[in-house]
């Protein structure tokens, strides 16, 4: 069997019957394939680490609009992803003084 699927900006269409399961990993597979392509033309640059946590960003803002406009019902807290990142930043900057400090002792004592 070959699937075809139309998406416009008025819906989506297939070929053939098919579960809301096959759709969204269809959706997601293709999604993943495209960002690890966007994430091979830049990952040798200085930016690398700014345009993935833009990308990441964005995907994360259309994933929730998309729950938002499906589940109307529910409240979501994209908000929360921000705080998230927040608070990994402030881990991941105190891990990274930590290592630094360590290895200015280790460097000291070597003197």
């Amino acid at each position: 069997m070959k699937l075809t699927v139309v998406m416009s900006e008025d819906g989506m269409f297939t070929s053939e019957p098919t579960t809301i399961m096959e759709i969204a990993n269809l959706a997601c597979s293709g999604i993943t394939a495209a960002v690890h392509t966007a994430r091979e033309q830049y990952q040798d640059t200085d930016e690398a680490e700014a345009i993935d946590k833009e990308l990441f960003d964005c995907l994360n803002l259309a994933f929730s609009k998309c729950l938002e406009n499906a589940f109307p019902q529910f409240e979501l807290h994209p908000e929360l992803t921000e705080e998230i990142l927040k608070k990994e930043d402030e881990l991941l900057k105190a891990k990274v003084a930590e290592m630094e400090a360590a290895d200015e002792a280790t460097a000291d004592s070597n003197l």
